[in-house]
């Protein structure tokens, strides 16, 4: 049997936190979790802080993988998640991650919840 979800709630569009942990955004909230130690096959829910559902995570690896990239020519996409170049060298700095994603694991590793 698996564990629940791990519950996290959204605060303003910056700020979402779960399990007394902060992060910009609900990917980076996975990242942070998963370097905290918790179990990197735990599912997620976000909800609003009124209690309305937002967004499900299928895992912490696969939230942990994705990022949003915004530009002005193609608006947000969910792109495979890469640390910046300085936190690659960095003692204790992000988790080891998968920084490429297989082939057709995008529609899988996020399910939207209305």
């Amino acid at each position: 049997m698996s564990a629940p979800p791990i519950l996290a709630t959204i605060l303003r569009a910056d700020l979402i936190t779960a399990r007394g942990i902060e992060a910009p955004c609900i990917f980076a909230l996975c990242r942070k979790l998963l370097a905290a130690g918790h179990d990197h096959r735990a599912a997620m829910v976000a909800e609003w802080c009124d209690g309305r559902p937002s967004m499900r995570i299928s895992t912490l690896a696969a939230g942990a993988r994705l990022a949003v990239r915004e530009t002005a020519s193609d608006g947000p996409r969910l792109v495979a998640w890469q640390p910046p170049p300085d936190a690659r060298a960095t003692v204790g700095g992000p988790p080891p991650v998968r920084e490429t994603m297989p082939a057709g694991t995008m529609a899988h590793a996020v399910g939207a919840h209305a």
